[in-house]
């Protein structure tokens, strides 16, 4: 190695052998937590950001359709219109001439139309004012009025489709913010698995660094020994490899620690040229978590399980809507209002007189060559698939969150594990290097404790890496937060 590389390494050495004291950044450094990380990936992440605006725009098509069911109060009104035309005219005789006509129009209305979803009907109430002026021949003049109208719609006999859409729809929405809690969640695991990608990247770094420096003196050590007869030449080949191999594993280490640093930005949202520290948890959280508990906390509130409601509801409707087309129908009209005429406006108000109008329609389907039959046994057996599929699925989702619970138990006891085995490791190479400082043991030895120390180091971060993302997997199965012990809801 030449000098200028041997003081770089010399000057990281430093660096890395002083971490205990207080650390220093720079003003555009930005020190982030694992529960900072989260907290930027669910506000400014890239996937956070879309599915915030796709709960928006589900909350107000939720909101739409709501408003539907409210009273529906609408203006009508067409513009004096004018048309010259020769139309077909009703003699007295009871037949048609072809006559020119010459007139203008206009007409008003002002409605109001309920939906009324324990029935399945709707009512409307109305009122309105038409006016038209004859220009062919004598010029007249012809008003109407109906000062109110009130007219009733019910269905009978058949389903009930406002009923219908609006449970449908609660329960469609209730899992929309279901999905929205998850994919957050999601994006939590996300940012957590990257948080520590790069944590672990930068621990390669300096890992890396330090191994180069020992190794740099291993290997001037042996060429010193080398050079008075106390060691092979095969042993010196040996710590020069190991040097070798010290500074290649530190330029790939290097380059895997910029592809995570931008993966981890990306996942955050951060555009701008910012360094970022990370700052390791101090510790896991040390509570428990019962299968059990967690199976309930799954099936009371996630999406899958709310939406199997949600696809059996509908196979139902289908069910019964083909079981209502099978048979006779009806569908009831009935209306009564006020109504006038008068050759002009000041009489058109006057004396109104009432109007009525009942209709019954009756649907009996007579002959559908086997339509009918053949429609309900394809709902029905749809239905029935629909209930198995729920019944496995059910049953998936219960594995799935009892497995998670014992991987997440499992992880929270091997944290301690892998954490005392790095401290045995490195205890161990300190060792390790000390006697062969002193020649009482070979290179092979001195290489092979340095290889266990850097293999506990990765398994200790990657154990807390797997901790840290089935916890986030945990509470996205269940969405209950088992650190607060309360239920995952959106902020609104």
């Amino acid at each position: 190695m030449n000098n200028i590389l041997r003081f770089a390494v010399s000057g990281v050495l430093f660096a890395i052998l002083n971490l205990q004291g207080p650390c220093c950044f720079a003003a555009d450094t930005l020190r982030l937590t694992l529960s900072d990380c989260i907290h930027f990936a669910r506000e400014n992440g890239a996937t956070a950001k879309v599915v915030h605006l796709g709960y928006q725009s589900r909350k107000a098509q939720n909101a739409a359709i709501k408003a539907d069911f409210y009273p529906q109060i609408s203006f009508n009104v067409d513009i004096p219109g004018y048309q010259r035309a020769i139309v077909p005219v009703l003699q007295p005789n009871a037949t048609f001439d072809n006559l020119p006509q010459s007139y203008a129009y206009s007409q008003g209305s002002l409605s109001l139309f309920q939906k009324i979803p324990f029935s399945g009907g709707d009512i409307t109430v109305m009122s309105g004012l038409n006016n038209r002026v004859n220009f062919t021949g004598e010029r007249n003049e012809f008003w109407s009025s109906f000062p109110f109208l009130i007219q009733v719609r019910q269905p009978l006999f058949g389903v009930n489709h406002y009923q219908n859409a609006r449970d449908l729809e609660s329960i469609q929405f209730d899992v929309a913010t279901r999905e929205y809690l998850e994919q957050l969640e999601d994006a939590s695991i996300d940012a957590a698995g990257k948080y520590f990608d790069y944590y672990i990247a930068m621990m390669n770094i300096d890992n890396a660094l330090l191994n180069v420096a020992i190794n740099d003196s291993m290997y001037t050590l042996a060429k010193g020994r080398y050079n008075v007869g106390k060691i092979a030449e095969n042993d010196l080949s040996q710590t020069e490899l190991a040097l070798i191999s010290a500074q290649t594993d530190f330029e790939r280490a290097s380059l895997e620690a910029d592809r995570s640093l931008k993966a981890l930005k990306l996942a955050l949202g951060i555009t701008e040229i910012t360094t970022l520290s990370i700052i390791p948890p101090e510790k896991t959280p040390e509570f428990t978590v019962d299968g059990a508990k967690a199976l309930e906390y799954a099936i009371a509130y996630r999406s899958d399980i709310k939406n199997l409601e949600a696809q059996s509801m509908q196979s139902e409707q289908v069910l019964a809507q083909a079981q209502a087309d099978n048979r006779f129908s009806a569908n009831l009209v009935a209306s009564y209002g006020m109504n006038q005429t008068a050759g002009r406006f000041g009489d058109v108000y006057r004396n109104p007189l009432d109007q009525e109008q009942i209709s019954l329609g009756l649907q009996v389907p007579l002959f559908t060559w086997g339509k009918g039959s053949a429609t309900i046994e394809q709902a029905f057996a749809n239905q029935q698939r629909t209930k198995i599929q729920a019944s496995y699925q059910k049953s998936q989702f219960g594995q799935e969150v009892e497995f998670q619970v014992k991987d997440f138990l499992q992880l929270q006891k091997q944290i301690s594990i892998a954490q005392k085995g790095e401290q045995i490791a490195v205890r161990g190479y300190e060792v390790a290097r000390n006697r062969y400082i002193i020649g009482k043991i070979e290179t092979t030895e001195l290489m092979l404790a340095q290889q266990r120390k850097d293999a506990s180091r990765r398994e200790y971060f990657q154990t807390l890496r797997s901790f840290w993302t089935s916890y986030y997997r945990l509470r996205r199965l269940t969405l209950w937060d088992f650190a607060t012990n309360s239920r995952i809801m959106p902020n609104e």
